[in-house]
């Protein structure tokens, strides 16, 4: 790893209340498939636990120095990486040919992590459709992670489908056959309508690293994977803590808590954060109702 070279957006430093993260170190992960992830590391001196953060569909790792901000002070590092075909890592943007590829990189990223800081215990965090991954990964793999913290996660139904949808849907699938990675689907609406931060919204249309449109067969994928989480519930034993805006637009608060009394984990947590939306990450709200707090007591319990 190597200190950070590359700024952080403008406007994502306005977003920061606390910025006591130092810079963050950057490196590549080389996958055994040829990829290169690429991924922002935030290290205390003496860490203590370790949180790998997934982001979410469109996005890359930026926006997790907030985490970083909230949790470093109290011994815990995070580590976020770009997925493939998002950010600075390789692939085509817009586009995810396989979870189960993902699922395998995220087993690799861990276990650098457990060659950078052996003994310690690892937390699988995602937003989103990393939350979906955290989930699918922990239900492959249950023993490489102490537990789960899942913000807003794409496992209970998305947005709801509109009428001009409807009517594009025979293009996409025509694009689906013609050319499987094509991005045509726009995901713009899911960023201006996923939070309450201006901020947010701005830096979302702003940014050069976030994508504006994916696959048909990326939505494929990923409605694969949440049909692969809810088919598995029962079997997640890990301690997870779910923390769910009341105002998602994107993932149904009402399903989340469906989801929740379903899974197998005796030791679960369900935050709902009243008022908040999606991008739960920059939600100002999660300082002012003091979840960071929470959560960071619920990672030191662990």
């Amino acid at each position: 790893m190597s200190q950070e070279d590359t700024p952080l957006h403008p406007l994502l430093q306005q977003m920061r209340t606390q910025p006591v993260a130092p810079p963050a170190k950057e490196g590549y992960l080389q996958c055994d498939s040829g990829d290169r992830l690429f991924y922002r590391a935030w290290v205390p001196d003496s860490p203590r636990k370790i949180i790998l953060a997934i982001h979410g569909l469109g996005a890359h790792s930026e926006y997790y120095v907030i985490m970083a901000d909230q949790v470093i002070e109290t011994g815990i590092a995070v580590y976020a990486p770009d997925l493939k075909h998002h950010g600075r890592s390789t692939g085509r943007w817009g586009d995810i040919e396989s979870f189960e590829e993902l699922v395998v990189q995220i087993h690799q990223f861990i276990s650098l992590l457990h060659t950078y800081h052996p003994g310690l215990p690892i937390f699988l965090a995602g937003i989103s459709m990393g939350g979906c991954l955290a989930f699918n990964y922990a239900l492959h793999h249950p023993t490489e992670c102490k537990g789960i913290i899942a913000f807003a996660p794409a496992i209970a139904g998305g947005a709801p489908i509109t009428i001009s949808q409807v009517l594009l849907c025979p293009y996409y699938v025509l694009a689906h056959l013609v050319a499987p990675g094509k991005p045509v689907i726009s995901i713009i609406n899911q960023s201006k309508r996923g939070s309450s931060n201006p901020l947010r919204r701005e830096y979302d249309a702003r940014d050069p690293f976030r994508q504006q449109k994916v696959s048909f067969r990326t939505l494929l994928q990923l409605r694969k994977a949440m049909q692969f989480t809810s088919a598995h519930l029962e079997e997640l034993k890990l301690p997870l803590i779910i923390i769910q805006g009341t105002k998602d637009w994107l993932v149904k608060p009402a399903l989340v808590k469906k989801f929740f009394a379903r899974l197998g984990s005796q030791d679960k947590t369900l935050i709902e954060v009243e008022g908040a939306y999606h991008a739960l990450i920059t939600e100002p709200l999660m300082d002012e109702k003091g979840v960071w707090v929470q959560l960071r007591n619920w990672i030191m319990a662990h």
